[in-house]
């Protein structure tokens, strides 16, 4: 069931912000474990009340990058603050930080009630004060009806709600999210995320939320940054992540389904160059100015190779390939188009194509192309005009 939450709720406008806010900088910031670097000299700025997600594949340093701003793991190196207080060496408990894990870490023993209050009754929280706030949190959450239960009486969406709800009733200066949905199925996934979404619209607290997942990354964040190996490969909205990738990395990982990639190797000279693909196929390239022999990495979303409408349009170049494979999702149409020796995944219009082994003709956009280099996977500027 997806909550509904009042944005005009009593909650909020009973809500106060402490003169603290919420602004976390981090400079040069490295991580060690033993003689492995984990995190390698981040820089990055997260403003009050924003919503970033940390996103990379298994490895790249987001969980320990978050752990470290939850003060669960020592900095190595660097300078971390909050709301301009430096706190590499405070304690967790004194960071004005709540987290929700992954696994929700409830304790078994103990009713959804008791859960939500011990964190304040560990602050010698009043009681009126600790009941008032689980009141608040539960009609955010709506899990009044789950208060004298225990969670192996709960769903997992229902435990999650009390992890969360565990978390507003601190009313920290931020809010860390490990991976919160990953035990959940597709589904209530989807659910949780509208939710939690739904949730920082209401109480506008900073947050910072880990995920390996790209689409959650995309849906839920007011900017993204993208780790790799314990770097920050590049940090922006949804939107410029997407649509303006510095590198190939960043380009395939943002994304679904994901970019094709073709590498070509650049013919002619000046303004007057086309890149070939394969024995057949030279694709016009006047907005870059690169040199013959230049082996580029070429970048085509789906969307941006689709089937002609009314005629040709300005600066597209047609193709002709074979479906090889078809995925059909109702709202949109996916093939794998074999194209001479290439494989692109195409975006098609629905009810077109329906089957493998079928002609297709495709007109790609042009002015859309990411340009990458082969050897740095650096994206290549275009040319102004």
């Amino acid at each position: 069931m997806i909550i509904n939450i009042d944005i005009d709720s009593d909650f909020l406008k009973r809500r106060k912000r402490e003169e603290a806010m919420g602004a976390i900088s981090l400079r040069d910031i490295h991580k060690n474990f033993g003689a492995f670097p984990v995190v390698r000299g981040v820089d990055l700025e997260i403003a009050d009340e924003e919503f970033m997600v940390f996103v990379g594949p298994s490895g790249c340093g987001k969980s320990t990058l978050l752990r470290m701003v939850a003060g669960l793991e020592t900095i190595s190196s660097g300078e971390m603050t909050l709301a301009g207080r430096r706190i590499n060496d405070i304690e967790p408990r004194n960071r004005d930080i709540a987290m929700v894990f992954q696994d929700y870490a409830l304790y078994p023993h103990m009713s959804v009630r008791e859960n939500l209050a011990f964190g304040l009754k560990m602050r010698r929280a009043a009681p009126a004060e600790i009941d008032s706030r689980i009141a608040e949190a539960a009609e955010i959450l709506q899990i009044g009806a789950l208060l004298d239960r225990r969670p192996s009486e709960l769903s997992g969406g229902q435990r999650q709600r009390v992890a969360m709800g565990r978390a507003i009733v601190r009313r920290p200066l931020v809010y860390l999210f490990d991976e919160p949905l990953s035990n959940l199925d597709a589904k209530l996934r989807v659910e949780m995320r509208l939710q939690i979404k739904r949730l920082h619209q209401l109480l506008r607290t900073t947050t910072i939320y880990v995920t390996h997942d790209q689409t959650e990354a995309m849906t839920l964040a007011d900017r993204i940054t993208v780790l790799k190996d314990g770097l920050i490969e590049q940090v922006g909205t949804p939107t410029e992540l997407y649509d303006q990738p510095n590198s190939l990395f960043v380009a395939q990982f943002i994304g679904s389904p994901a970019m094709n990639v073709v590498e070509g190797v650049v013919i002619g000279s000046g303004r007057d160059i086309s890149i070939r693909l394969d024995d057949d196929i030279e694709l016009p390239l006047h907005a870059y100015d690169l040199r013959a022999g230049h082996r580029v990495m070429i970048g085509i979303r789906p969307e941006h190779l689709e089937q002609p409408r009314h005629g040709e349009k300005p600066n597209s170049f047609a193709l002709t390939g074979t479906s090889e494979l078809v995925e059909t999702l109702g709202s949109d149409t996916f093939a794998l188009c074999a194209i001479g020796s290439l494989r692109l995944m195409a975006r098609l219009t629905p009810g077109r194509i329906s089957a493998p082994g079928q002609r297709i003709d495709l007109e790609l956009n042009l002015d859309r192309l990411h340009v990458f280099d082969a050897e740095t996977g650096l994206h290549l500027p275009r040319q102004s005009a």
